[in-house]
This record gives C-alpha cells, sequence and structure tokens, in this order.
C-alpha cells in the first residue's frame, strides 16, 4: 500500500475508533477496569489485593467486605495471611494471619499492619508477573477465548475451578513460573465478589497466554479495527511476559498509534533490546511515521542501548 494511503488508512481507522468509543462498553478504552460495573456501595462491596510471592509456591493476600453505604466505614469481614501449595498436594492450605466476620471478631487496622509486617518479614512480597484478562462481551476470537479459561494454564491435576457467574479476570504468576494465584471474579457483586485458587503449572504457561493476547493484539488492530481493544491486549501480553520481545515490539506501535509517543519509545527500546530486528520494523512500520525523523527514535532503534530517560520536557 502506498505510503499516503497507509497513512490515509490509519487516519481513518483511528477517526472511527474515536467515534466508536462510546458505544464500546462490551469492549471499551484500553486500560479500564473492562466489564466491572461501577462500585455500588450502597449494596456494600469487596476488595482483594494481591501482596505478593515467597520464595516457595505461597502467595500473600488480603480480601476484604465492607457493609452497605460504606464510605471509610471499617470492614464486616477480612481474611488477611498466605495460601501455600506444597509439593506433592493438589490443594492450598491458608493461613489467616487475620481473619474476622464470625461472632467476637472485629476488624482493627493495628492488627491489620501487624500481620502484613509479619508477612514482609516472611518474605512475602515478590512481585512476579501479572495477566489481567477483560471481563464482560468480546470480539468472537479464538485467542480471546482461550486467555478466558483456566484450561489454557495446563495444570496437570485436576482442580474445581469456580462455576459461573465467576470469570477469570486475572493470573498472578511467580517469578519462576511454575505456581499461579488464580482470581475469579463476580463484578459488581456486594458479597462472594471473588474467589481463587492457588496452583502449580508448566513453566511454558505463561509464555503460552502472553502469545495468546498477542495474538487477539494483532487481529484486533488489522480485522477488527478495534484500537483499544489491541492495545489493551499488547499491554496485557507486555506485562505478563517482557521477555516477550514480539509482544513489546507490538505494544510499541499500538501506544505510536495511539498517539502516546514517550510510553512508545521506550517500550520500542526494550523490545530491540531483546531483538535488534525490531528495529528494521520499526523504521517501516506507518504507526512511527509521525517520530521517524527525532532523534530519540534514533536512539530507540539501536542494538544494545539501554533504557530511554523520559523527556525532559
Amino acid at each position: 500500500m502506498p505510503t499516503l494511503a497507509r497513512r490515509a488508512w490509519l487516519a481513518g481507522l483511528l477517526l472511527l475508533a474515536a467515534r466508536a468509543a462510546p458505544a464500546q462498553a462490551p469492549y471499551p478504552p484500553a486500560e479500564t477496569d473492562a466489564g466491572r460495573p461501577p462500585l455500588d456501595r450502597r449494596y456494600g462491596y469487596e476488595e482483594f489485593a494481591f501482596l505478593g510471592w515467597s520464595k516457595t509456591c505461597s502467595a500473600a493476600i488480603r480480601h476484604l467486605r465492607y457493609p452497605p453505604s460504606a464510605r471509610g466505614a471499617d470492614p464486616i469481614w477480612s481474611r488477611l495471611g498466605a495460601l501455600s501449595l506444597e509439593p506433592d498436594a493438589e490443594r492450598a492450605q491458608p493461613r489467616w494471619l487475620l481473619s474476622t466476620g464470625s461472632p467476637g471478631t472485629h476488624w482493627d487496622p493495628s492488627r491489620s499492619e501487624a500481620a502484613s509486617q509479619v508477612l514482609a518479614r516472611e518474605g512475602y512480597g515478590e512481585p512476579g508477573f501479572l495477566e489481567t484478562v477483560r471481563l464482560g462481551p468480546a470480539p468472537a476470537l479464538k485467542d480471546l477465548a482461550a486467555v478466558r479459561t483456566p484450561a489454557t494454564l495446563d495444570v496437570a491435576y485436576r482442580v474445581a475451578w469456580p462455576p459461573k457467574p465467576h470469570a477469570l479476570s486475572r493470573v498472578y504468576y511467580s517469578a519462576l513460573g511454575n505456581c499461579a494465584l488464580t482470581v475469579f471474579e463476580r463484578p459488581g457483586a456486594p458479597t462472594d465478589a471473588y474467589r481463587y485458587e492457588l496452583v502449580r503449572l508448566p513453566v511454558e504457561a505463561r509464555r503460552r497466554r502472553a502469545q495468546s493476547h498477542l495474538n487477539a493484539a494483532v487481529l484486533l488492530y488489522r480485522s477488527e479495527n478495534d484500537l483499544y481493544g489491541a492495545l489493551e491486549e499488547a499491554r496485557v501480553a507486555a506485562t505478563m511476559d517482557p521477555r516477550l520481545g514480539e509482544a513489546r515490539y507490538r505494544h510499541a506501535t499500538l501506544l505510536a498509534a495511539h498517539g502516546r509517543f514517550e510510553e512508545a519509545l521506550r517500550e520500542l527500546t526494550e523490545a530491540v533490546k531483546l531483538d535488534a530486528r525490531h528495529g528494521a520494523s520499526a523504521k517501516k512500520a506507518l504507526e512511527f511515521e509521525d517520530i521517524r525523523k527525532q532523534p530519540r527514535f534514533a536512539e530507540a532503534i539501536k542494538p544494545g542501548r539501554g533504557t530511554l530517560p523520559l523527556d525532559p520536557r
């Protein structure tokens, strides 16, 4: 396609995406809590937080439930502690340092802080890698369907995954990739909003699922004309598997397509560090047309460069 025609195509695609954005509720703009209705505190709500991995297959979490109309009110139910999976076990065992909600128990911020400090001293805090799965309706693409099911984690033993209406929303991978905390969500539910399973999985599972997010990004961009969905899927792939050079490059091109050039250059730098061939591709990519003559672009595509500093402007 001639350069002028390609530029016109991309401009038209961006305009189409901008016009369609308000109507894209089933698959909304990138980097949002997709598919999650706004919290309605009149009926109560829950919060879930992953606090970090230890050196073993053990993850620290915090799960809180708030009462109706809870703006600043204390939780009425809480679990703060760790889930651990022994080498020969198939079900994780919880160890709650803080557990309230039953008769005779109550929320105490000082006890919560003390429990968090105990977990920190025990070595919980390794972030690992996060995969987010967008909730709600989505285009009928094989790769999007693949990341929505925990079956593609390829757990070798039988797991009683939470049933519908809970849906897989997050996967926290340990640094070695041999353990994962799967989080299932029932968006907007005032109670029983989260369920979770700690599982052991093959180390290649994270790469395979990242590739599915990447494939979905390419198809959403090229075939579905969905720039927002494409950017989000590329972001997930690059975040959950930062050593996957193709994901970093696709993320960079889509950031550039959205006009987020500072972020695009930083991501392009990392992609070229992983594979110098991405620099050659960037020289021809339409998405970088507006910044191709900038010195910072030339720096980004040089093999072996370090991370670009933030633009002082």
